[in-house]
């Protein structure tokens, strides 16, 4: 059973990479729905708000707010906000080797009773199938007791997840549109509380 910051982690990760990576409401809830645990999905992506709701009844709703530069992600949990132009957090550095050429285009951080939930995304090049080795192989590289790899569009979008104890997670979203050599990386790691 995913405990509740994975399941943050991936839903998270999974709606705003893809938001910011298309433009299709429908795509990006087809996309979202496909996490586990996730019974509807609803984005407005004119207003920026998405809407998640569990199979347990939970709600997991989300407003963006775009002003220049930056944005602001609002959520029951707290608020995220992200900025341009940032360098690889270190605590992801910590648990991942970064491929060369990853251009980070925003960072997010956010706490939760503790926890921490950090995510990192940006722009590299290269053949989507390529890169998927490449992230796959640097993640199998680190110490994590699971991993799990899944091509939910071949040659257009995949993930990879990687777990540590109960809690601790990474989670790699790749998105490349046809005929693109530009991919969308996004990195998110979620840190249990200490102690």
């Amino acid at each position: 059973m995913r405990s509740p910051l994975l399941r943050r982690v991936l839903l998270v990760g999974a709606a705003v990479a893809l938001l910011a990576a298309c433009s299709a409401d429908s795509v990006v809830e087809r996309a979202v729905g496909m996490v586990d645990g996730v019974e509807g999905v609803d984005i407005d992506s004119e207003d920026g708000s998405i809407s998640i709701e569990g199979q347990d009844g939970e709600t997991f709703d989300m407003d963006i707010d775009e002003d220049g530069e930056s944005s602001t992600i609002t959520t029951q949990d707290g608020t995220i906000t992200t900025a341009q132009d940032q360098e690889l957090p270190a605590e992801i550095a910590a648990v991942f080797d970064a491929p060369a050429g990853y251009r980070i285009g925003a960072v997010s951080d956010i706490t939760d009773n503790g926890d921490r939930v950090i995510m990192a995304q940006g722009e590299i090049e290269g053949d989507w199938q390529t890169l998927m080795d490449d992230l796959e192989a640097r993640v199998r590289a680190g110490d994590w007791d699971e991993v799990q790899v899944s091509a939910m569009v071949v040659g257009a979008m995949g993930g990879i997840n990687a777990a540590r104890g109960e809690n601790e997670v990474l989670s790699i979203t790749l998105l490349q549109d046809e005929d693109s050599s530009t991919a969308m990386l996004s990195l998110v790691y979620g840190q249990p509380a200490a102690g």
